[in-house]
């Protein structure tokens, strides 16, 4: 089994379900880090893949992580996440009904100036 999976599933503690894959989320596979893993269906993460190469950014290194992975990241209640998407603060893609991206870069620029 791979690591990425293994570490997930650690987190999880429980075994991840069959139909699910581990997203790294900066792009960069051997980057094994906790807080650059999150979990998604295999036809989200196809979909999300798909819309990078569509708009070029596939190989680079911005990445795209599923909403409860960024309001984690950041420390936000599901309501503050809500309304920096809603407010058009930070920019998210929708990939499904289930699935909203949002995009770390954004997120980034977005606390930086209010920390400053």
């Amino acid at each position: 089994m791979r690591t990425h999976r293994i570490k997930m599933e650690q987190r999880l503690g429980q075994p991840l379900k069959e139909d699910m894959v581990v997203h790294h989320i900066d792009g960069d596979r051997r980057n094994n880090d906790e807080d650059n893993l999150a979990i998604m269906t295999r036809k989200a993460h196809a979909r999300l893949h798909a819309r990078e190469r569509k708009l070029g950014i596939f190989d680079q290194p911005i990445r795209f992580a599923p909403f409860l992975e960024f309001i984690r990241i950041y420390g936000l209640s599901e309501n503050m996440g809500h309304n920096l998407v809603s407010e058009k603060r930070v920019k998210a893609v929708k990939l499904d009904d289930e699935y909203l991206m949002i995009d770390l870069a954004s997120a980034n620029q977005l606390f930086e100036k209010s920390s400053a």
